[in-house]
């Protein structure tokens, strides 16, 4: 239903941010940890329609590296210089 209701896009916020160009979604990812419901830090029920996103299965990796606290590459450009966002 979630895949269907995002359109088979990816609605990571790179993705739908336009910062990549929208990929194809294939797996539901919960906006807000299932853990925080379960540390307290959100309320309510984390299979709520409106904490699930479509995404891809790549930008699924990256969030959930992010979530667990990794820290991005920094990005360099064609002349050697970091790429600021």
């Amino acid at each position: 239903q979630i895949l269907e209701r995002d359109g088979y896009l990816c609605q990571c916020p790179d993705c739908k941010g336009g910062f990549f160009q929208p990929l194809p979604a294939h797996e539901v990812d919960h906006i807000k940890p299932k853990a925080w419901f379960k540390a307290g830090k959100a309320q309510g029920n984390p299979d709520d329609p409106s904490n699930l996103r479509a995404v891809n299965k790549e930008c699924h990796k990256r969030l959930t590296k992010l979530q667990k606290g990794h820290r991005p590459a920094v990005r360099v450009g064609v002349d050697g210089f970091p790429i600021e966002e």
